[in-house]
């Protein structure tokens, strides 16, 4: 069921940008009720025109989800959420109640991202919101199931080094991992090439050597 916070209460409310797009030529109530996409370009209407509802935003999150192309799902995302690049941000937004305005504004984070593992798909969008929520160390490790090139990238992109190591012993595990899974004889090359990725400041020879 569409739970959104703020619940439906808030979702009924409509706000002078709704009332707006109705009387610029919207869709009549049985065509938003009817069709997903009637509702979707609706509600992305409302909120091109500044609607600041939670429940708004959830429902069209709820929308996105249900769709084979992940592409608008992940724009959205890449618009309204911003990463959390360090983990002091990531300790700052956990002591605060997900999706508070003014931490994500109207946009229910912690909504969209269960909607999305729910879906068991659009993992890049699952991604984003990890790193919003400044949760590298997830977003790391859902990225090696599905991009491990990003997996590489997001380690990389990492500001303390500490956690930069942490989430390149990761990626080195895994790529030793799946080369004995996968019967390759170069399990080493594979290794290595996580070391060449990642610079000697972070990982040694001696770090990787339990993978071997």
């Amino acid at each position: 069921p569409f739970t959104p916070r703020g619940g439906i209460e808030e979702y009924k409310t409509m706000d002078h940008a709704e009332n707006k797009l109705i009387l610029q030529g919207g869709p009549t109530s049985g065509t938003f009720v009817d069709d997903p996409d009637v509702s979707r370009k609706y509600l992305e209407g409302v909120i091109q025109l500044g609607c600041r509802s939670s429940a708004i935003y959830s429902f069209l999150i709820s929308l996105y989800v249900k769709m084979d192309d992940e592409e608008p799902l992940f724009k959205f995302l890449s618009t309204h959420v911003q990463a959390a690049a360090t983990a002091a941000d990531a300790s700052r937004t956990a002591g605060l109640a997900f999706g508070d305005v003014g931490i994500t504004g109207p946009l229910d984070m912690s909504y969209a991202l269960r909607a999305i593992l729910r879906s068991g798909r659009h993992f890049r969008s699952a991604i984003k919101l990890y790193m919003g929520f400044g949760m590298r160390q997830q977003a790391v490790e859902l990225a090696l199931k599905v991009d491990p090139s990003l997996a590489r990238q997001l380690a990389q992109e990492s500001v303390e080094l500490e956690e930069r190591k942490r989430l390149w012993l990761m990626i080195a595990k895994n790529a030793a991992s799946e080369g004995i899974h996968s019967a390759d004889a170069d399990v080493v090359s594979k290794v290595v090439s996580v070391l060449k990725d990642c610079g000697p400041d972070v990982l040694s020879i001696e770090d990787v050597l339990p993978f071997l």
